[in-house]
């Protein structure tokens, strides 16, 4: 199980909470443990690294890509429910990722990129 923690950036004006932009600030990962039925907080994932976002979730090991393990990749969740976003300026721009070894995330853009047209996805190939 993945938390994510996130907050609400509002330019003070009244708006609609499913609209203010989110920004996430950390991630804790769980796994659940069937005897004891409870859940145990994961310091580390090692080679493994998780991508996840409204549309999917999955895990892949380090030396299937060259790219850092031990980190969650993550696709902005904050999509509006009417569709495209009413303010695109603040459309799917909490793109990044967080990484378990010292707790720092990273912006894959800019904070002036982004998509006002639909979330974003992972994808992978059979080529890996």
């Amino acid at each position: 199980m993945v938390l994510r923690t996130w907050y609400f950036q509002s330019d003070g004006h009244t708006r609609l909470r499913h609209i203010d932009p989110v920004i996430s600030t950390t991630f804790d990962v769980f796994k659940l443990d069937f005897k004891g039925r409870c859940w145990i907080k994961v310091e580390s994932l090692g080679d493994q690294m998780l991508f996840v976002g409204t549309s999917s979730g999955f895990s892949l090991c380090q030396q299937l890509v060259r790219i850092q393990g031990n980190c969650i990749y993550f696709t902005d969740d904050n999509f509006s429910v009417f569709g495209p976003m009413v303010d695109s300026a603040e459309a799917c721009r909490d793109v990044g990722v967080f990484s378990l070894e010292d707790g720092s995330l990273k912006s894959f853009f800019p904070t002036d990129s982004h998509s006002s047209w639909c979330p974003p996805i992972w994808f992978i190939t059979s080529q890996l």
